[in-house]
């Protein structure tokens, strides 16, 4: 016959393949109808035998309410402990019943086994792959930070009733941590990767690697900590974010057409892999936001007409008489506007978009971050549109007096 605390300690490993968290000793006390104290007592012997871990002095606030008076009373304070089950204790059970031949998958497994539902875990940069090339299906926010992965709305609502029934895809959110070698790897805590379906949870499993030296200067992984889970509301500055905002603030400016036809890329994403290839084919996606592509030659038009005095055959080249292309002008009203800067940074990532296009690259890794790179690139475009932006107010208010 089983002694009580051999009760308590089966009753909470019970409670923690249910819910995947501690126990309280109030919860035990009203199941045995025991004494509160005698199970704080248990507990610390449990402990003592290295079968659990106990959280003690913790503070609930108890409600009482009966039929003769529905109303709360005063809140009762009660301080009792928590109960964790060892890992060695869960992994046991774990292996010693059904479970183990029901085919979980592993995250959930692990969750089982007593690993902790904010247990983050690691994974190479490719992991996100998978999702970046089926902007179809998910949409993903990428940030230097982290972001998260849900289906898309315009995927869902293709789907039939039926479909919709059989999707099993939650909202994952993950981080990015700096290796202290400075690579970038992606970060998701366990009880998110739970929730995967098993194919998926094998898929991310396959991209798994072992907790690594970190970097101890690591700014973005700390907000996204901090945003994440301690509540706060942080802004990660993130370059590829605000070129996007400063698109569609020039956009708003300048009114009717705007200046950028394209104000958003889906495809756009920081590299993830280190390599230049994946560097050139997310500088290929930036550029189809600043390149002549999105350039709207009428604005163009009438902006270096309206502020410079440009006659229809400032719009010719001199020598062939043939009419300027989107970027030449561009380039012109920049210089006009003495924000020169701009065009050479939108020519660096044409030539980087050349090579991925062009170019055999080789798909090793590299030294260099490039994803550090990257968000150099970004963060001198923004500054080169917040420039012309600057200017170009500027100009207006010179023509409003």
């Amino acid at each position: 016959m089983k002694t009580l605390e051999q009760k308590i300690l089966d009753y909470s490993i019970s409670h923690w393949q249910k819910d995947f968290t501690g126990i309280s000793g109030i919860d035990i006390a009203q199941y045995f109808k025991i004494p509160h104290k005698k199970v704080l007592a248990i507990l610390d012997e449990l402990e003592q035998q290295k079968k659990g871990s106990v959280r003690r002095d913790v503070k609930f606030y108890q409600f009482i309410i009966s039929v003769n008076k529905p109303k709360f009373g005063s809140p009762k304070e009660i301080t009792t402990s928590i109960f964790f089950p060892s890992k060695d204790v869960l992994t046991e059970s774990f292996y010693s019943n059904e479970l183990q031949r029901q085919n979980i998958p592993e995250y959930k497994a692990r969750l089982y086994k007593g690993d902790l539902q904010i247990q983050p875990l690691y994974f190479n940069h490719e992991v996100l792959d998978r999702y970046l090339k089926h902007r179809e299906i998910y949409d993903i926010e990428d940030t230097v930070a982290g972001g998260d992965i849900h289906l898309s709305y315009e995927y869902l609502s293709g789907l039939t009733e039926d479909e919709l029934k059989k999707i099993d895809f939650p909202h994952v959110r993950f981080g990015k941590r700096r290796l202290s070698n400075g690579t970038a790897v992606i970060t998701v805590i366990l009880y998110d990767l739970s929730k995967l379906p098993e194919k998926e949870q094998a898929y991310w499993y396959s991209h798994e690697i072992p907790e690594s030296q970190f970097s101890t200067n690591d700014k973005d992984f700390e907000i996204f900590i901090r945003r994440n889970f301690e509540a706060e509301f942080l802004d990660d500055n993130d370059p590829l974010q605000n070129v996007l905002t400063e698109i569609g603030k020039i956009n708003r400016l300048l009114e009717n057409d705007g200046l950028f036809a394209a104000s958003n890329n889906p495809y756009l994403s920081y590299p993830y892999v280190n390599t230049y290839k994946a560097f050139s084919d997310s500088c290929n996606e930036l550029y189809k936001l600043v390149g002549p592509d999105s350039l709207q030659e009428r604005t163009l038009r009438d902006l270096l007409t309206a502020y410079f005095n440009y006659q229809q055959q400032n719009f010719s080249h001199p020598e062939t008489g043939r009419p300027l292309g989107k970027m030449d002008l561009f380039k012109r009203l920049c210089v006009n506007l003495e924000c020169g800067k701009l065009p050479p940074i939108i020519e660096r990532i044409r030539e980087h978009r050349i090579s991925a296009d062009h170019c055999v690259i080789s798909p090793k890794r590299e030294n260099k971050d490039y994803l550090v790179e990257f968000r150099i690139l970004l963060q001198e475009l923004y500054e080169g549109l917040c420039e012309f932006r600057t200017q170009i107010e500027r100009r207006m208010e010179i023509t409003d007096e």
